[in-house]
């Protein structure tokens, strides 16, 4: 994540989907231009709201790693969908980060109907991320709730079947505020508003402090959250310890009242205290990670890298790979990694526009290897303006601009390797791109199926052998589980990780210490 000519900037993608992971659900925010105090729905013969009553308008500030980065107002009522009572919530915020000299505002809206007794109706999830427009709207259809997501001009549509123990994500406080006693607990399985997908959750009152406030545990899908609600079921105050993530109820004026824009361009910065020798020149990198809060490290280990554990931290190698021994042709047929080969909203695999850029790209070659540099090659030089005012642009939005950082480069990779059945998975981590504070930045990158084992490439640095000083934080691909995976490792670390360089093997060889 820091400029030389190119830039790695692989926590933006991931930072995007913190204000997300609340308990609440706590969206990104609405123009403040646009009232929020009646909600529209996106068409008029749906849900209509016959108002019986507002509940809860509450204003929150939101926190990342102990600094303000924005607000959120949530508002529940009661009201009517069909003629019968019903829940109306409406979940926006703002917030605002710093990447290097660009300011990426995220914002967005929620609003989700839903039973007394939970039974979810409908949702209507609106955000703008830099650039980007995002929609995702779910209802129920019969026995089965229809979750259709908009990312630029790609639409899917996802059916979940309608059991007992399916909620919105956006109702779990609601509806444990009706039963607030230590004890009390909820679980089953939500849908989320954000990602449009369904994951497990688990809600329980486990303690009521000195102040009279009920402390929640909560976990929804791999997010962990502490909950503070007082004696009305109002959210108090929010915590992911994990994500370095905090929401407390706040008034309006201090919650709208603008901040210093957070700089997460420099807080994802690692700085060491001397120099790594070019990268070219590293064939093995030796290194220590541990860290700060004194919580016990785990890194993959992997084909080219091994963790070892030394107490609470890691000892981590990492090592060049090799070019493949065996010229495997494409398209693969391996079974097992035929879950790499799938599209996702950001990667739709029928768009013509990149269906004919693979096409092109690898006519005549037909091994996996060739086709893999040839997509390297081109997404490296086509996308000509490395920016950070984009926020995670989809592939074909990428194919279409030309613009972006690591994300844009790993997606777009991505899609064209796949369509040339080359089995692809996104890489979160950080890569070492030196400058005058010797740093280590975060960063995305690719790894394609050989044949015989992943092989990291990195399209953003125009390298078909990533160097060795990329280290590996989680691997997976651009569908809401791996967006929520990468989101949160690259959360955790940022103040946090700490990296000591330990020592390093030349090309001849020989090792060297740091």
């Amino acid at each position: 994540m820091i400029t030389v000519k190119r830039r790695a900037g692989g926590l933006a993608s991931a930072f995007l989907f913190l204000a997300a992971c609340t308990s609440s659900e706590a969206q990104k925010a609405p123009d403040l231009k646009r009232p929020v105090d009646a909600p529209k729905t996106a068409s008029t013969d749906k849900p209509s709201a016959a108002a019986a009553g507002r509940i809860r308008d509450v204003w929150y500030e939101f926190e990342f790693s102990g600094q303000k980065i924005g607000f959120i107002r949530s508002i529940d009522e009661r009201t009517q969908v069909d003629g019968r009572l019903a829940y109306h919530l409406n979940r926006s915020s703002m917030l605002s980060v710093k990447r290097q000299a660009q300011t990426v505002e995220i914002s967005s809206t929620i609003d989700s109907w839903f039973a007394l007794d939970g039974t979810p109706i409908r949702f209507v999830h609106r955000r703008t991320e830099g650039a980007e427009n995002r929609t995702v709207e779910g209802e129920r259809e019969g026995n089965e709730f229809v979750v259709r997501m908009a990312v630029g001009k790609n639409s899917t549509e996802k059916r979940f079947p309608m059991t007992q123990d399916l909620r919105l994500s956006s109702s779990i406080e609601v509806l444990l505020a009706d039963r607030l006693k230590v004890g009390a607990m909820m679980e089953g399985k939500v849908i989320d508003e954000t990602h449009g997908d369904v994951v497990p959750f688990t809600s329980e009152v486990a303690s009521v402090d000195k102040d009279g406030l009920f402390l929640v545990r909560q976990q929804v899908g791999p997010i962990r959250a502490d909950v503070k609600l007082d004696a009305d079921g109002t959210v108090v105050h929010v915590a992911l310890p994990e994500m370095g993530v905090t929401q407390r109820r706040s008034t309006r004026a201090e919650a709208v009242k603008a901040a210093e824009a957070f700089d997460l361009f420099s807080a994802a910065l690692f700085r060491m205290p001397r120099p790594l020798p070019d990268r070219g020149e590293i064939e093995e990198l030796t290194l220590q990670l541990s860290s700060a809060r004194g919580a016990t490290v785990k890194v993959i280990s992997d084909d080219r890298q091994t963790a070892k554990p030394k107490g609470k931290a890691a000892r981590l190698t990492i090592r060049r790979q090799a070019p493949p021994k065996t010229a495997r042709t494409r398209p693969l047929s391996d079974e097992s990694r035929a879950p790499f080969l799938k599209g996702t909203d950001y990667e739709p695999l029928d768009d013509e526009a990149l269906r004919a850029t693979a096409d092109r790209l690898t006519k005549g070659k037909t091994t996996v290897w060739d086709g893999a540099r040839a997509i390297n090659a081109f997404v490296y030089e086509h996308i000509e303006n490395k920016s950070l005012a984009r926020a995670y642009a989809s592939a074909p939005e990428a194919l279409a601009s030309r613009e972006g950082d690591c994300t844009e480069h790993a997606v777009l990779f991505s899609a064209l390797a796949k369509i040339a059945g080359i089995p692809t998975r996104l890489v979160t981590g950080l890569v070492y791109v030196g400058g005058p504070n010797n740093v280590f930045g975060y960063h995305e990158w690719v790894e394609i199926w050989t044949g015989e084992t992943w092989l990291a490439m990195d399209p953003t640095f125009g390298q078909d052998i990533a160097d060795a000083t990329h280290i590996k934080l989680y691997a997976g691909m651009s569908n809401p589980e791996g967006l929520r995976a990468s989101g949160q490792v690259a959360a955790g670390a940022i103040g946090d990780l700490e990296i000591e360089l330990v020592d390093y093997v030349d090309g001849s060889g020989r090792r060297r210490s740091l």
